[in-house]
């Protein structure tokens, strides 16, 4: 396991890898001690549970000693009720956030932001949109559309009956879709009617330009250093930031250059109203501002649309209560 590795995986995919980056920093940092925090809703059969709340924290601590042979004399366990900073449960999803572990550590170390960096790849434009038009005197029971690579397969798009008006593919969103190399990326469309009947239009071709940073260099074409940090977590229903994410706002100030464009969108997970969940991103992002001091060109609240995560999970709410801070400096070729 390398923390340095964890580039490719989304937001998500890191937060799922957590246990093994404090593992792995506990080895590495051996007098660092935690403490590991059990914490039950306010549920019925969970309220004041103290031997659920014991077990949930054990089962962190075991995976630590067997995993990552840590002694467990440097893991204490504590149990307790409720969070100290509880989600409310006047909605289930409330409820279902209080049931988790929480570790603390007296290092700072142990817990600090992952930082990664990787070349990334930017399209433009941003989406691709097929306009269709398809009908049988039959109907139409199913349809595909494929997008191809040198015949590897980018993006398939299929349904019931007949395809949209209209189809989009944001290459921005799903960045692995994004193709490969200069040439072409072809796309057919196909349909079946009501009598199994299979209607496929020719193989259609977009031009695809690859500029590789050695290409920029040559041709001196305009290149930039993005650097984005999101502030985590933001308590529920709070814009106020924790000594936690000062503390990263401190870093992220040292790192911004004097010619950087600056952008801070704030955002909220789906619990509560939604004209309220609006004005708290907001909140969050003046905040962040504030906190920060350099001059930015943009201050927004997204609200809790779009969901920058999966909101039917509990870690995807906790990690939509965040605000992104954007930072795209030109690189200046010598």
């Amino acid at each position: 396991f390398k923390e340095d590795d964890l580039h490719a995986h989304s937001t998500l995919g890191i937060y799922h890898q957590m246990l093994n980056i404090v593992g792995k920093r506990l080895q590495a940092n051996p007098k660092a001690r935690i403490k590991i925090v059990g914490c039950t809703s306010g549920e019925q059969g969970e309220k004041g549970n103290f031997e659920l709340a014991s077990r949930r924290a054990e089962m962190v601590r075991d995976f630590f000693r067997d995993t990552w042979q840590i002694d467990p004399s440097r893991m204490s366990i504590q149990p307790r009720g409720m969070p100290e900073r509880a989600s409310s449960e006047a909605d289930p999803d409330g409820a279902e956030e209080n049931r988790r572990v929480e570790i603390v550590a007296d290092t700072w170390s142990i817990l600090e932001p992952v930082n990664t960096a990787d070349t990334a790849r930017a399209v433009s434009p941003s989406k691709v949109r097929f306009e269709t038009e398809a009908g049988s005197d039959a109907g139409l029971t199913s349809w595909h559309l494929t997008a191809t690579q040198s015949g590897k397969q980018l993006k398939k798009f299929e349904g019931k009956s007949g395809p949209p008006e209209k189809i989009e593919w944001d290459l921005q969103r799903e960045p692995k879709t994004i193709p490969l190399g200069s040439g072409t990326m072809d796309y057919t469309l196909s349909v079946t009617d009501g009598n199994g009947q299979t209607y496929a239009t020719p193989l259609a071709s977009i031009p695809v330009d690859q500029i590789t940073i050695q290409k920029k260099r040559f041709e001196r074409i305009a290149d930039k250093e993005i650097n984005r940090y999101s502030l985590i977590l933001f308590d529920y229903g709070s814009a106020e930031l924790d000594e936690s994410n000062r503390r990263i706002i401190d870093q992220i100030r040292s790192r911004i250059k004097p010619t950087a464009d600056v952008r801070i969108t704030g955002y909220t997970d789906r619990i509560g109203d939604e004209a309220l969940n609006a004005e708290l991103s907001a909140a969050r992002a003046r905040e962040a501002q504030q906190a920060l001091g350099v001059k930015t060109t943009k201050v927004s609240g997204e609200g809790e649309a779009p969901e920058l995560h999966d909101n039917s999970l509990p870690e995807g709410r906790f990690y939509c209560r965040t605000v992104q801070i954007v930072a795209e400096t030109p690189i200046v070729q010598e």
